[in-house]
């Protein structure tokens, strides 16, 4: 194995990310990732961008923000080391839903599109127990957030 591709599982295997992953499917899927880096205050991705890109944060963290309806940025989540962001772009292809800033230094682990094709082409078992991952990720996520805009809903429905 590559010393780059070695570095890079190592990486990923020191994110919880990682955890269900024996070894040698974490040095596989490292072959697949690129590392960047951004330094505090540099864009990740921006609202409206066409990047089928997934991001795995290394070290660091990040504010992600979406516009509301005055054009004003909301703070949404502050995610760091272990969290993905980018998974309905990554499965479904659609501009970035909102905008992600570096909020200190960042590491990031990228899967793009056209490197989960090829893991699933390579190695479709691996590439369909990755797909498992993401799903069950965005399933609990989309949880979260039916069970927050309830909870806003009726916060709002007290108000009026």
């Amino acid at each position: 194995m590559a010393d780059a591709t070695r570095s890079t599982a190592e990486l990923l295997d020191g994110t919880r990310w990682a955890n269900e992953f024996a070894w040698t499917e974490i040095e596989s899927i490292a072959s697949h990732l690129k590392v960047e880096r951004r330094r505090k205050g540099e864009t990740v991705c921006r609202e409206g961008e066409a990047d089928p890109s997934l991001f795995i944060i290394a070290s660091g963290s990040v504010s992600v923000l979406k516009q509301d309806a005055g054009e004003r940025a909301r703070l949404l989540a502050r995610i760091g080391p272990g969290q993905t962001l980018g998974e309905m772009a990554l499965i479904d292809g659609q501009p970035r839903s909102a905008t992600a800033v570096a909020a200190e230094d960042l590491v990031l682990l990228v899967f793009t599109r056209a490197e989960l094709e090829r893991l699933l082409e390579e190695k479709p078992r691996l590439g369909v127990k990755l797909l498992w991952k993401l799903a069950r990720f965005l399933s609990q996520r989309l949880r979260q957030t039916s069970g927050a805009l309830a909870e806003h809903m009726g916060t709002a429905k007290g108000q009026g």
